[in-house]
């Protein structure tokens, strides 16, 4: 129809929202949300040690605006950044390997933090169920910035009861608003 734009805000939002990818990344790497919840306690217990992303393998899953927004970051900050996208093309310079979602079990056992930015689709509802959460390598952390629905609530409160991850950052949720 002749006087009808087409628009979308892809790219609107993949800057901020690595930014705030990592500073997640990093309180948690760094004990930050421990020790600020100790200083409003006026306790100063030592919290033990702390990792680096430089020593970190972080895998991308979802590689659009966002998810290489934030492998870009990572990369920069000396880790080692795999991506998860659903079709193989060239692979960026600042990712050691691009895989597809057939290859994310193959990725999970070795990162250190898992990333998650993804569409929701038939594809990605509960796509970490407890049993792909606990390939996830013991004490990763992970974060998801894309749609709630990707991580199953249930499986996710399981594992992290039993504390198999070392943290996990949501920014979305499977129930939103979530319940008080």
């Amino acid at each position: 129809n002749d006087g009808v734009a087409l628009t979308n805000a892809s790219g609107a939002h993949g800057e901020a929202i690595s930014e705030h990818m990592l500073g997640c990344v990093l309180a948690m790497m760094k004990n930050l949300y421990h020790y600020y919840d100790q200083q409003s306690e006026r306790s100063w217990n030592n919290l033990g040690s702390v990792n680096t992303i430089s020593n970190s393998t972080v895998l991308s899953v979802g590689m659009g605006d966002i998810g290489s927004s934030f492998a870009r970051k990572m990369h920069a900050l000396g880790a080692q950044v795999y991506g998860i996208r659903r079709t193989v093309h060239d692979t960026p310079d600042y990712l050691k390997a691009l895989g597809t979602m057939e290859d994310l079990d193959t990725y999970l056992p070795m990162a250190d933090v898992v990333a998650l930015s993804l569409p929701e689709t038939k594809d990605t509802i509960h796509l970490f169920t407890e049993e792909r959460l606990r390939k996830m390598k013991k004490g990763a952390l992970l974060i998801n910035v894309g749609r709630g629905s990707a991580i199953d609530t249930q499986s996710l409160i399981k594992v992290m009861q039993d504390h198999y991850l070392g943290g996990v950052d949501l920014d979305v949720t499977e129930w939103e608003p979530l319940p008080k």
